[in-house]
C-alpha cells in the first residue's frame, strides 16, 4: 500500500516544480556525503552590504504577502545602486511575472513597441498584444541582454528562457565575459538538464560542481545538490543536505518563503522514502496551517499515516485535500486505492475510479490522462472479478441442481 501511495506522490513531486534542482560534485562527494558549508554574501555577483540585506529582506516579507508593488518599488531602489547582484535580480524577476499576471505592469510590453537592435529577439507585432506574461519576460530581458550586455543581465535573460538551447547561448556569453562567475554555470547546469541529450545529467552534474567550485556557499546550487542526491537514492546523504540547508538559510533573505517550504516537503518526502516515518509526521504536522503547496502537504501526510497505520486519519487527510481547487484527480487516487485496501470498500472505490475516468476524458493535462488509464485498469480489473463471481456462483448452482 505504502509503495503504491509513494509513487503517486512522486508524480504530484515530478509535476511542476521548476527549479529543476540539482548537484554532486564526483562520485567521492557522494560516497562521503555533502559538504559543509556557510552563506556568505559573496562579490561581485551576490554582495549587499548589512543594512541593504535588511531592505531585501522587507521586500521577501512584501512578497509572502502578496504586496508585489511594493516589493517591486523595494527592489528597484536596490537594483538601481546594485544592478549586478543576481539575487535582486531574480527576485525582480519573480515579482514582474505575479504583477504581469494581475496586468499591473503594463510599461514593460509597452517597451516591446520600441523599435531596437535584437532582430530575431523581437516579437513579431501579430502576436504583440497575446504575449502572456512569461513570454513578455523572456522577451523584455533578451532585448536588454542584447542592447546593454553584462553578465548579470545575460544570466537574468537565461533565467526566464524557456528554450533551452538559448538559454545556453546567454549563459555561454556570459561565461565569454566572465568565466568564473558561479551563477552562469549553475544556470548552465539547469538549462542542460532541459536538453535531449543522453549526456544532460552527466553534463549538468560537471556543470554545477563548477559552480560549488567557484562558490561553496551558493545558496541555489546547494539546494540543487539536496536535489540529485534524492534523485539517484541516495537518500540519508540527502536528508542531511537538505536540513543543512534550511538551517543555513533560515533567516536569508536570498530565500523566499516558497522556497524553504518545498524544501522542507521534500525533507519530509525523503524521510519517508527512506522509513524514517516519525521524522516526516513531525516536520509535516509542524507546518499545519500553511497554505503554500497545501495539497502536497496533506498527500504526504496521507502516506506517513497510512505507514502508521491510521487509516481513518489518512483518508481524513485525502479528502481534506480532495476539496482544494484546481488540485487535480491525485487526492481521490488516494482515496480509492484506501477504500480498496483499507476499508474493503471496493463499490465506493469503484465510483471514485469512474468519476477520475470521465473528468479525464474532457482534459489534455498528461499527469491527469495518467490517472485515467491508472482508474481504467481499476474499473476493468473490477468487471473481471464480478464476472468471475457470477461464474462461480452460476457453476455452484449448477453442481447443486446435479
Amino acid at each position: 500500500m505504502i509503495v503504491r501511495l509513494l509513487r503517486s506522490i512522486l508524480q504530484v513531486l515530478q509535476k511542476a516544480r521548476p527549479l529543476a534542482l540539482l548537484c554532486l560534485c564526483t562520485l567521492g562527494a557522494c560516497q562521503s556525503g555533502p559538504a559543509a558549508w556557510r552563506p556568505l554574501w559573496r562579490v561581485p555577483y551576490g554582495y549587499l552590504p548589512t543594512p541593504d540585506r535588511l531592505e531585501l529582506d522587507r521586500a521577501r516579507q512584501q512578497m509572502k504577502v502578496g504586496d508585489w508593488q511594493g516589493a517591486h518599488e523595494r527592489l528597484e531602489a536596490l537594483i538601481e545602486e546594485f544592478p549586478d547582484v543576481l539575487d535582486l535580480g531574480f527576485a525582480m524577476q519573480d515579482v514582474q511575472a505575479q504583477l504581469l499576471a494581475q496586468g499591473r505592469l503594463t510599461g514593460m510590453q509597452e517597451g516591446l513597441n520600441k523599435p531596437s537592435l535584437t532582430g530575431p529577439l523581437e516579437p513579431s507585432k501579430a502576436t504583440m498584444q497575446q504575449l502572456d506574461p512569461a513570454s513578455i519576460l523572456k522577451f523584455w530581458y533578451a532585448r536588454r541582454a542584447a542592447l546593454f550586455p553584462s553578465v548579470a543581465s545575460m544570466v537574468l535573460a537565461a533565467r526566464v528562457e524557456r528554450n533551452s538551447e538559448q538559454a545556453l547561448v546567454w549563459l555561454d556569453r556570459a561565461l565569454a565575459l566572465d568565466q568564473s562567475c558561479a551563477w552562469a554555470h549553475y544556470g548552465r547546469a539547469h538549462a542542460l538538464l532541459g536538453l535531449r541529450d543522453q549526456y544532460r545529467w552527466r553534463n549538468s552534474r560537471e556543470a554545477l560542481a563548477r559552480a560549488l567550485a567557484l562558490d561553496p556557499s551558493h545558496v541555489l546550487a546547494r539546494r540543487m545538490e539536496a536535489w540529485m542526491l534524492a534523485q539517484e537514492g541516495v537518500t540519508g546523504h540527502a536528508a542531511i543536505a537538505l536540513e543543512r540547508w534550511l538551517i543555513a538559510t533560515e533567516f536569508d533573505p536570498r530565500v523566499g518563503h516558497k522556497s524553504r517550504v518545498e524544501a522542507r516537503l521534500d525533507l519530509a518526502r525523503i524521510w519517508l522514502m527512506d522509513g524514517d516515518v516519525d521524522s516526516a509526521l513531525r516536520e509535516l504536522r509542524s507546518m499545519e496551517g500553511e497554505a503554500y503547496d497545501r495539497e502536497r502537504r496533506l498527500l504526504l501526510l496521507a502516506v506517513a499515516l497510512t505507514e502508521k497505520g491510521d487509516a481513518e486519519g489518512a483518508l481524513s487527510v485525502v479528502r481534506q485535500a480532495g476539496l482544494i481547487p484546481g488540485v487535480g484527480a491525485l487526492p481521490r487516487v488516494q482515496e480509492a486505492l484506501l477504500l480498496e485496501h483499507w476499508f474493503e470498500d471496493d463499490k465506493g472505490a469503484l465510483v471514485l475510479w469512474n468519476q477520475i475516468m470521465e473528468e479525464a476524458s474532457e482534459s489534455s493535462d498528461p499527469a491527469g490522462l495518467l490517472q485515467a488509464f491508472r482508474a481504467r485498469v481499476a474499473v476493468e480489473r473490477s468487471g473481471r472479478e464480478s464476472l468471475r463471481d457470477q461464474f462461480e456462483r452460476s457453476a455452484i448452482g449448477s453442481r447443486k441442481e446435479q
